[in-house]
Order: C-alpha cells, then structure tokens, then sequence
C-alpha cells in the first residue's frame, strides 16, 4: 500500500466506536436513559417539586375555615353580701356555676350554625329567691346565621379554596416547565459530550495523518530526496495536532461531568468515562417551515405550562374580584334562635323536664353593617381588577414570545438543514483537494506544507459537518422544547413525576 494510500486510509475510516473502550468501566447510556436519570437524581428538579406540596397544604388550611369546632366552657363562683332584708339573713351567700359546651361551623355557602348545651346552677340563702334550691337551669339550643348580602354564597366563603386549588396548579405548571428546561439541558449537554468525543477522534486521525507524513519525510531526507525544512514543517504539523487533542481531550472530559452533574451528581466521584450510546439523528426529510409554524403555535398554546400557569392564574384572580366584589356589598346577615329548657333543683331533673320539649322558644331577627366610605373594599377590588389587566398583558406579551421562540427554532431547523447539505458538498471538496494535493506532492509538485494545509482544511470541514449534524438534533430539541411536548416525546408524566425521588429527604 503507497503512502498515499495509507493517509487516505486514515481519514476515511470510521470514527472510533465506543464500545472499545475498556467495558468494565465505561458507562454506556442513551438519551433516555440519562432523561430518565435526570428525573431520579436531577436536584433542580427535586427542589421543584415542593412548590405544589407546599400549595396543596394551603388548600388544606383553606378548607380549615369550613371545620367543625368543638368548644367547652365552665365557670363557678361565690358571692357574699350584706342584707337589707330584715328577712334575710344578715349575709347574703350565693353559689353559682355554669358549663356551656357545643359544637359550630361554618358551611360554604355561607350559613353558619351553633349548637351548643348550657347548664346553670344557682344556690343562695336569700329568703325571697326561687323555691327551688339549688336550682339547676339547663339550656338546648341551636343558632343559624345566614349572610344575605355580604359573605353570601360560595363565591364569597370558598373563594380562598378556590384561590389555594388554582395556585397549586400554577405551582404543578411552573414544575413542568422546570422539568422540560432540565430535559432541555440534559439533552443539550448529552449532544455536546456526542460532538466532543466525536471531535477528539478526528483529531487523533489528523494526528496519525500528520505522523505518517512525518515518518516519510524523514525516511526521505535520510535518503537526501528531501529538505530539512520538510521535516520541520511535518513535525510543527504533528505538534499541533498534539495539542488539539489536548484541548479536545479536555473538552470531553468537562462536557461529560457537565452531563454527570445533571442526570446524577454521585457519577462525579466516578472516574469511570460516560459514553453515549445514541448516534445523532440524521437529516432525512425537509421540514415544511409554514405548515410546522402554524401546528407548532396551535400545539404550544395548549401544551406550554408556562402559558397554561398564566391561565391559572388569571382563574384565581377572576376568583379574587368575585370576593372583592361581595366585600362591597353591606353586612345584612338573618338570626335565628330555637331553644329547649328546663329548670328543677338537680342536673337530672332538669334534663328531664328539657327532654319533655315544654319549655322552648325562639327568636328570629338581623344584624346590619355598613361601612359608609367603604375604601377597603373598594380598594381591594380595584387592585384586584387591575392585576387581572396585568395579567391579560402578560398573557398578550407570553403570546408574541411563544410565536417569536417558535418561529426562531423553526427557522434554526432549516438552518442547519442546509448548512448539513453545505457542509456534505464542502466536506467532499475538501476531501478531493487534500487527495490531491497529496497526489502532487509525490510527484514533487507540492511541499508537506501544502499537504498539512489541505489536511487541516479537511479535518475542519468534517468537525464543520459533524456540528451542523448536532446542531440539527438541537434545533428538534428546541422545537418541542417551544410547544411544551418535550416530556410526551419521552414518555414522561408531569403528575407522576411530582413523586419526591432523592433519598434521605422527607
């Protein structure tokens, strides 16, 4: 085989396949598998995930107005005084206690309801008090209040639960877009570590080129077919094809830890390489750039958590003007009042006679409120309109950012579409002239600096190809990452993904 051969050789063949490394401590993944890692071990994401927690427990101490609440009081006392009744004893002692236990709530349509069991015990020494001593007096009652204008209905009592439930799927909204920027990065990062092993093994196939063309020129020289100043220009080639590889060597290394940090930190105490297993996507078909952009808006208005969080929002507001609207109204509550009694002189006696339901009455009756200038209310409301105008804005603004961002990754798309056509052509061209210009220098027509050159403008249009590959696979990224389908495309469920993941944390 002819030295020409042998160079050619070198930078046709195959990129080195990673499977040759040593298997025992490679760590092979695809880009599902580090997506799916990143879900497990990702910390962002896990921070992310307490926001809806914390916001489901303000639903719970939300609904905690509308408990039942279980009370009990009880009081007992003495009092002397001194008599101005000669038939009195000359001091007057009285001996009183009283219980009061029961239970209320507060229902969401606004009627609010007390029932409540009261006990009175009287004992006195006074001449003209009641007969019976000691006298038990035991009381059964129920108390209802209905809000007519003010606090009525469910929009102005469950309005904070309302409110709770919608900041909580704002709060679930704002974690999928957390979790489709990770995806995002993930995938950004696994393409990158692709480009970077890939660019290392290029420049190990220039450095063999440039090794070769050093070993004949020297074979040459000893021979004194050749000039010395041949030999130096192909150890200065050699020499800077040593140094890319450092520089590419290094780059491998930090975009692997790059992609360590985001799917599992713990890989970082690992010096074992990380190995992707998937080959970029290549170009197969020409995107439709009109008929893309027109699904793509119509998909990422339904599909983007971000504009689905501001939708969210918007609901609670509309909730927080139905309150504030209900606020200005005046207080103008109805009161009601049913109670069984009865009265003898022990607690059993007494029962009984309240459980024959002789002695009962009742009351019915309101109680108005009405502050005249109203300015807290009237305050509340406004601001509450006015952050809905604010909101409807942003909604606006988020709009033209969402058509702006598509149109951009649809245009990167087609983009690199064409720079992987020019790329292919310029690779190709490159390549003939690099055999050429090798095939002129074994005829004495060019010097080893013209092949070093040729050389290096081929290695440049293959890393040039190689990028446009890679960046073809990050404009699709980019795409579904601007309708929000990034985490459907990998099968991915945001609600099952708010399942708390690291260990140790409770």
């Amino acid at each position: 085989m002819g030295p020409v051969a042998v160079l050619l050789l070198a930078l046709s063949s195959p990129l080195q396949d990673p499977s040759k490394e040593d298997a025992s401590r490679t760590l092979r993944l695809s880009l599902r598998q580090c997506l799916h890692l990143a879900l497990e071990h990702n910390i962002d994401l896990e921070i992310a995930r307490y926001q809806p927690w914390i916001e489901e427990q303000n639903i719970l101490s939300a609904q905690g107005a509308f408990d039942h609440t279980l009370y009990w009081s009880a009081s007992g006392g003495e009092s002397v005084r001194k008599s101005t009744n000669p038939f009195d004893p000359a001091d007057i002692d009285v001996h009183s206690a009283t219980s009061t236990a029961g239970v209320r709530r507060l229902l969401p349509f606004g009627l609010s309801y007390d029932l409540y069991f009261r006990t009175d015990r009287l004992n006195t020494n006074q001449f003209f008090a009641s007969a019976i001593q000691p006298q038990w007096d035991e009381s059964l009652a129920l108390s209802l209040t209905l809000p007519a204008l003010k606090g009525r209905g469910e929009d102005a009592q469950y309005s904070a639960v309302v409110i709770a439930r919608h900041t909580r799927q704002a709060a679930v909204e704002r974690f999928e877009k957390t979790l489709i920027d990770q995806l995002a990065a993930v995938q950004q990062a696994y393409w990158d570590l692709v480009f970077a092993r890939e660019n290392l093994e290029l420049r190990r196939q220039s450095e063999k080129v440039a090794e070769q063309l050093l070993k004949e020129n020297r074979t040459k020289f000893e021979r004194g077919v050749l000039a010395r100043v041949d030999v130096t220009e192909a150890e200065a080639g050699l020499a800077a094809q040593q140094e890319s590889i450092i520089t590419a060597e290094n780059a491998v290394q930090n975009a692997a830890d790059r992609l360590k940090q985001m799917i599992d930190p713990d890989l970082l105490k690992r010096e074992a390489p990380l190995v992707p297993s998937d080959a970029p996507r290549p170009f197969d078909r020409e995107l439709d750039e009109r008929k893309t952009l027109e699904t793509s808006v119509a998909e990422a208005l339904v599909e983007r958590p971000d504009y689905r969080e501001l939708a969210s929002q918007i609901a609670a507001q509309d909730q927080s003007i139905l309150k504030a609207a209900n606020d200005l109204l005046p207080k103008f509550d109805l009161v009601g009042t049913g109670t069984l009694s009865g009265l003898d002189d022990s607690f059993v006696d007494a029962n009984d006679e309240l459980r024959t339901l002789d002695s009962n009455g009742w009351t019915i009756g309101f109680s108005f409120e009405w502050p005249l200038e109203g300015r807290a209310a009237k305050g509340a409301l406004r601001r509450a309109e006015l952050e809905r105008r604010r909101l409807d804005l942003q909604r606006r603004s988020l709009e033209d950012a969402i058509l702006m961002e598509i149109r951009t990754a649809v245009r990167e798309i087609k983009t690199t579409e064409k720079r992987i056509e020019a790329s292919r052509r310029a690779r190709a061209l490159a390549q003939e002239r690099f055999e050429g210009e090798m095939s002129r220098r074994e005829a004495g027509l060019r010097t080893t600096f013209h092949v070093l050159e040729a050389e290096r403008s081929l290695t440049q249009e293959r890393t040039n190809q190689l990028k446009a590959v890679i960046d073809y696979n990050v404009a699709l990224m980019n795409l579904e990452k601007a309708t929000g389908t990034l985490p459907q495309r990998y099968g991915i469920v945001v609600e099952d993904s708010l399942t708390p993941r690291l260990k140790g944390i409770k």
